[in-house]
Order: C-alpha cells, then sequence, then structure tokens
C-alpha cells in the first residue's frame, strides 16, 4: 500500500533520497531526474530501506546504530566545551611561563643582591682588620660559589708578622678582635640607629681596646651604641653610665646613673 500518493509527499521523498550520501553523484542525479510516480517511489523507499539496513548492520559487523538525530546540537556543545577549555588552557600556559619568568627573577635578585653585598663587607672587613691591628691582610672567601645562598663562608687573618689563616689558629684575642673587625664591617654596609654589644671586649687588653674604642667613634655620628662592660676605657668615653647590678637571682636593679645624655 503506497501512503504517499500526493505528488508532493512522493516529491519529499525523493528528495531525501537524493541527499542519503550514500549514492554516487551519478545515482543522485537519476534520482533527481526521476517522474514522481507510485512505482519509482516503491524503487526509491526499497532502495532507502536497504542504505538504513546497512548503516545498522555493515557485513556481519555492529554498525552504526540508530541515527542520532540530535548530533548537531550536541556537536555544537562539545565544540564550546573545547573552545572553552582550549582557552583555559592557553591562560594557564601563560600564567605558567609567566610564573617561571617570575621566579627565575626571584632566584636571580637574591643571588646578586648577596654578590654586591659580600663584595661590599670583604672590602669592609680588610680595611676594619688592617685598622685594628695596625697592619696585617684578612679576607672573606665562598667555599663554593655556584651555591651563592647555601654555601660557607670561609674567614682568614693574618694579624701583623703573621701569614693568612684560618681565625681556629688565632689566639683568643685575636679571635676576638677579628670577629669585631667582621662586625663592624657588616654594620658598615646597612647602619642601624642601635646596637648593642655584649662584653665583647672581655678578651681584649688595654692597646686593642684603644683601636675599639676608636673604631666605634667612627660610627657614632649614625647610630647609639649599647655596651655591656667592665672597661674603664670604654666607660669613659660613653655619654650615660648605668650601673646595673644583680642582687636577687634573675632580677636586675639600676643603681646609678651618670653622665648626660646627648641629643
Amino acid at each position: 500500500k503506497i501512503l504517499f500518493s500526493h505528488p508532493e509527499d512522493r516529491r519529499s521523498i525523493f528528495e531525501e533520497a537524493a541527499g542519503i550520501t550514500k549514492f554516487k553523484p551519478q545515482q543522485k542525479e537519476v534520482l533527481r531526474k526521476l517522474e514522481y510516480t507510485e512505482a519509482n517511489l516503491v524503487l526509491v523507499l526499497d532502495i532507502m530501506r536497504e542504505i538504513k539496513r546497512q548503516i545498522g548492520s555493515s557485513h556481519g559487523q555492529a554498525g552504526m546504530g540508530p541515527v542520532n538525530l540530535e548530533s548537531s546540537q550536541d556537536y555544537d556543545e562539545l565544540e564550546q566545551r573545547y573552545v572553552f577549555l582550549e582557552r583555559e588552557f592557553n591562560d594557564l600556559t601563560i600564567s605558567k611561563e609567566q610564573l617561571h619568568q617570575i621566579l627565575q627573577k626571584i632566584n636571580r635578585t637574591p643571588r646578586e643582591m648577596f654578590s654586591e653585598t659580600f663584595e661590599k663587607i670583604r672590602r669592609n672587613f680588610q680595611g676594619t682588620f688592617s685598622e685594628l691591628f695596625e697592619g696585617g691582610k684578612a679576607d672573606l672567601a665562598l667555599i663554593n660559589e655556584q651555591d651563592l645562598l647555601g654555601c660557607d663562608i670561609e674567614i682568614a687573618a693574618g694579624p701583623p708578622g703573621k701569614k693568612l689563616q684560618k681565625t681556629t689558629l688565632l689566639s683568643v684575642s685575636e679571635k676576638t678582635l677579628t670577629a669585631v673587625a667582621l662586625l663592624l664591617a657588616i654594620y658598615m654596609v646597612k647602619p642601624g640607629p642601635f646596637c648593642v654589644l655584649d662584653e665583647m671586649d672581655a678578651p681584649l687588653d688595654d692597646s686593642n681596646i684603644s683601636w675599639f674604642v676608636k673604631m666605634l667613634g667612627r660610627f657614632l655620628a649614625h647610630s647609639q651604641f649599647v655596651v655591656i662592660t667592665h672597661n674603664k676605657h670604654i666607660l669613659e668615653m660613653a655619654d650615660v653610665v648605668y650601673s646595673v647590678t644583680m642582687e636577687e637571682r634573675g632580677v636586675s636593679e639600676v643603681k646609678a646613673v651618670t653622665g648626660q645624655q646627648k641629643n
């Protein structure tokens, strides 16, 4: 029984058949030229059924399955998802590269600052050491220059009459004076408003104390020193002297204040 007896209905069937991709171009051209008769319609419908069967099952294997009429919409959604993910991926790639550049800069800047500061301290140390010892030589060296921020620093000192050597070979007084020279060399790079020295002068003799006092005097223009000491030479140069005692364990008490603090 032919359901599409109206010529317009037949024409739509013929046009649908002509649009099937399974047909070769020559076959499509023949379909377009066929008359819209019932006999031709039966032939076209049979061919279309055969093509749909082939789509469902090809050579005995699992076929393409039923046609998804919403595939176009699914494709559009997937394409939008792909565009979104691609944009996010590109943003992450750019951010990763920017972070990599920032990390390189962060790693490079401390090394440059350390190298520059170390060289300043090294030159200052050579000067302060020679001044405190009235001669001699001293130097600083990095053990591993490939690891500036993690390597050890070697201190070498040679008081007058001695060759340059490690500080472990120096006397107690020489070690103390070398430490003072290094401390002041570091302090010279970036002096602070206050500096506290706790009995640093204890191992020094009177000749070394005079040079220590003279060196401190160079910093008094821009720094104030709080020195804990029993040495009379340092007490003489102080603007204000606080006499502190500990009658009870752990409790300090100021007994007297002499001098007048300068503005």
